[in-house]
């Protein structure tokens, strides 16, 4: 309540629903918004008080009949006083409301109404900080241990559905904003698991709880997608990053799993072995180029594709999501791509590849967001597509290069 007795008669506040409290502990200000109604009564206090000076003028807000400003011992008389004549406390009794369970009453109701409204108290519990004027955010979580219902509802975690896609959407699309590629990348990994956990608890996905998805369950998912599907070590180990990024992100919504979570970030990464990276010689590299028969828009196409990542070696998914506004043709002729990690790039361009690309666009569409790689439908290339129109050129430039028919090409050059 001492933050009370500071406050100043010129503080334009009223009017925007803004209290602006100046002096308080260790010399800190802040702004608190206030409801309506608080607006109004004490609008209608400071006429009054206007009133009562006559004229005079007095520093702070409150003040007693006399004028001077209110302290700790006028408070705490009027607050007897009132509540003795309401009923909270007996005439000769020595307890009671005190002036403290006003402010107490407030943090307990807005974390009330944040857990009732369905909202993370968890991520608000900055801003209730700010407007009690603490010093530090831990300091306010003792609301939720001294008072026993919301201390109920904190403890109440949420199911894992919605744990799931709280860390979906909220954390990887909205906090973090990852790229398409890494959501998509996710997502198939935790349906797979999804699909998993059905078939050996017998537990559909909107009944599964959380501490379902224990170790034992995650490492056994892991062994069935190498042994059953057949992938390799390094597409385990990514799903299991997908499930360790997962249970950080629960480690701080459900403290009391702390145990089953560290049990699931200790399932270790599997060794692999790194292949050597492949390369095509210039002979290769010639027969290819001379495989697609130009006189077909796709044969046009696919030149102008392959070409494009022989020179400048972007990646697959570089190439196929590039847009006419990507390229500059002109003098000084580069492409401008977007990579891993967000970050942006410009790689120069041959003359034979500008001349091959300056022919090329003339046959796609005008609009600056046209894919210039455009499937038969007109939509982006798939992996799938590129992998298909590759594998029909390497067929026919085996045919007068040796090396490609002895079977050495990567199909993704």
């Amino acid at each position: 309540m001492k933050d009370v007795f500071p406050l100043l008669r010129r503080p334009l506040l009223f009017v925007a629903g803004v209290l602006t409290v100046r002096g308080t502990k260790f010399g800190k200000s802040r702004l608190v918004p206030i409801h309506a109604s608080t607006r109004d009564v004490l609008i209608r206090y400071r006429t009054r008080r206007a009133k009562h000076l006559c004229g005079r003028d007095a520093a702070h807000f409150f003040i007693s009949g006399t004028g001077n400003p209110l302290d700790g011992g006028d408070l705490r008389r009027t607050s007897y006083t009132l509540s003795r004549q309401i009923g909270l406390r007996g005439p000769n009794d020595s307890y009671g409301p005190r002036l403290h369970d006003f402010r107490h009453r407030f943090a307990v109701e807005t974390l009330l109404g944040w857990y009732c409204s369905g909202e993370d108290a968890g991520r608000r519990l900055p801003v209730l900080s700010t407007d009690l004027g603490r010093v530090r955010v831990s300091d306010t979580y003792w609301y939720l241990s001294a008072h026993p219902q919301l201390m109920a509802l904190a403890m109440s975690a949420p199911g894992f559905p919605a744990l799931l896609q709280s860390f979906s959407t909220g954390r990887l699309m909205q906090r973090r904003q990852v790229s398409s590629h890494m959501i998509a990348s996710y997502r198939d990994g935790f349906r797979l698991l999804l699909h998993f956990a059905q078939q050996r608890l017998s537990v559909p996905p909107q009944g599964l709880t959380f501490e379902q998805i224990d170790a034992p369950l995650v490492a056994a998912f892991l062994d069935d997608l190498q042994d059953k599907r057949g992938i390799g070590a390094g597409s385990r180990n990514l799903r299991l990053t997908a499930i360790r990024s997962f249970f950080r992100y629960a480690s701080f919504e459900m403290p009391t799993n702390a145990a089953q979570i560290q049990r699931v970030l200790a399932i270790p990464s599997k060794r692999c072995s790194r292949a050597q990276i492949g390369f095509l010689t210039r002979e290769e590299v010639d027969a290819l180029l001379r495989a697609p028969d130009l006189r077909t828009l796709s044969g046009r196409r696919d030149h102008a594709l392959m070409l494009l990542a022989v020179q400048t070696g972007l990646r697959l998914s570089e190439i196929t999501g590039l847009c006419r506004r990507a390229f500059c043709l002109s003098t000084g002729a580069h492409v401008r791509v977007v990579g891993k990690g967000r970050k942006e790039r410009s790689t120069p361009l041959t003359k034979t590849t500008a001349n091959v690309l300056r022919a090329w666009v003339r046959e796609i569409a005008d609009a600056d967001d046209a894919i210039v790689f455009p499937s038969a439908r007109g939509t982006r290339l798939s992996a799938d597509g590129v992998q298909y129109l590759l594998s029909k050129h390497v067929e026919r430039a085996r045919q007068g290069c040796p090396s490609l028919r002895d079977g050495t090409l990567n199909r993704y050059p």
